[in-house]
């Protein structure tokens, strides 16, 4: 009589079947699958190794996705359908069984043969899938608008065999290979529509793509929830932190020119700001300021000459616009006087000529001017200048 199998021989965490061996008749032997080796995959982390070591900086291999660990295989175990325990499903548990020709049904319990043992299905394989909820985690390295560029993209999924004939069919073995497989792709295609800055906007968009609601595989295979989170990876975090820097030393910069410009209105300002700095500096401060003023200074002179010789603007009218301008210049260390090197103030304007007085004519005594005719005054007796208007003459600058 054939020996037959017991329900803990068939360990909950998917365990092989222990190999009866062959009955007393010798028509068959059970054949357990074996459990699939350990996959050891490139970044992964091992629970009894230590951590990998860190990518390398070189491109592409540091942009090498981040593997998760090896999942248990969703067919736990295929044996001789005669030989399968007439036990019912566990919890968590699916009996398919299949014919000669391949076609595979879903039976919560092995069919129960007829008197005598003839008669019954002809069987030949019973598998038995597991159907637990299962959650893994999946990191991998999603390229953004720009391929250099590249998010870290991490994705926790809830799936299970929701159609058990379907994956013996297929023969699935590794479940959560193909749960990574589909929801990575997914996230591809969206990250390449956004910006290593757009986090937000990406998580947002993955949670919409792949947490909509259950999406179910054509291997028989349903993902139930996913939780999704971004972030940019080493290279393009660094950067970013950069770019951040620079952004708060440039408004820091810009606040600091503004505080500046309203504070210096003159050149005693700016001399006072730089000697604030260095108070070591007074003589080669004192040495560029009157240097600076030389150069004005030669820059207006020019400037009047060439206007002269064009004849542009007679000597005689540039008098009062060389006071007015090189006025700043003499007086820029003197308390009392103007001290604006740059023209942000407005000179003080010379002081009106006098008009002078017309003088008031003596009324006749009597008996005088026995004609009564008033004696002419000619117009130079009234204006008592030039007819140039040119009241004093200085030689010009250039003529010394």
């Amino acid at each position: 009589m054939a020996d037959e199998f017991e329900p803990d021989e068939f360990e909950p965490d998917g365990a092989e079947a222990d190999d009866p061996g062959p009955d007393e008749r010798g028509r068959g032997e059970a054949r357990p699958v074996p459990a699939a080796p350990p996959v050891v995959r490139p970044g992964s982390v091992q629970p009894d190794s230590p951590p990998a070591s860190p990518l390398p900086e070189s491109f592409p291999d540091r942009f090498a996705p981040v593997e998760s660990g090896p999942s248990a295989p969703v067919i736990i175990s295929r044996i001789a359908a005669r030989l399968a325990p007439a036990d019912a499903a566990m919890p968590g548990r699916a009996l398919v069984f299949s014919y000669r020709d391949g076609t595979a049904v879903h039976l919560s319990a092995p069919p129960r043969a007829r008197l005598g043992g003839f008669g019954g299905p002809a069987y030949e394989w019973r598998f038995e899938v597991d159907t637990t909820l299962r959650s893994d985690t999946f990191v991998a390295s999603v390229p953004s608008r720009t391929d250099l560029a590249r998010f870290v993209v991490t994705v926790q999924a809830e799936w299970s065999v929701t159609d058990p004939v379907r994956v013996v069919k297929r023969g699935l073995a590794d479940g959560a290979r193909l749960v990574r497989t589909r929801l990575l792709d997914a996230a591809r295609s969206v990250g390449h529509g956004y910006r290593i800055e757009q986090i937000s906007e990406l998580e947002t968009a993955l949670a919409a793509r792949l947490g909509g609601g259950p999406q179910e595989y054509d291997e028989g295979v349903t993902v139930h929830r996913c939780y999704v989170t971004a972030d940019p990876d080493d290279r393009s975090r660094a950067k970013l932190e950069r770019l951040d820097e620079a952004r708060v030393r440039r408004q820091l910069s810009d606040e600091e020119v503004s505080a500046l410009r309203s504070s210096v209105r003159s050149s005693s300002d700016l001399f006072l700001h730089y000697l604030a700095q260095d108070r070591h500096r007074v003589g080669e401060l004192i040495a560029d300021m009157r240097r600076h003023e030389e150069i004005k200074e030669e820059r207006v002179i020019d400037l009047f000459r060439q206007a002269v010789d064009s004849n542009i603007m007679h000597p005689a009218e540039i008098n009062e616009m060389l006071g007015r301008l090189l006025g700043p210049i003499t007086g820029v260390f003197q308390p009392g006087g103007r001290t604006d090197l740059f023209g942000t103030h407005e000179p003080e304007a010379a002081p009106p000529a006098e008009r002078p007085a017309i003088p008031v004519q003596a009324e006749p005594e009597d008996g005088d001017d026995e004609d009564g005719d008033d004696e002419d005054i000619m117009p130079e007796d009234l204006r008592k200048r030039a007819e140039d208007g040119v009241e004093g003459w200085r030689p010009m600058p250039w003529d010394s």
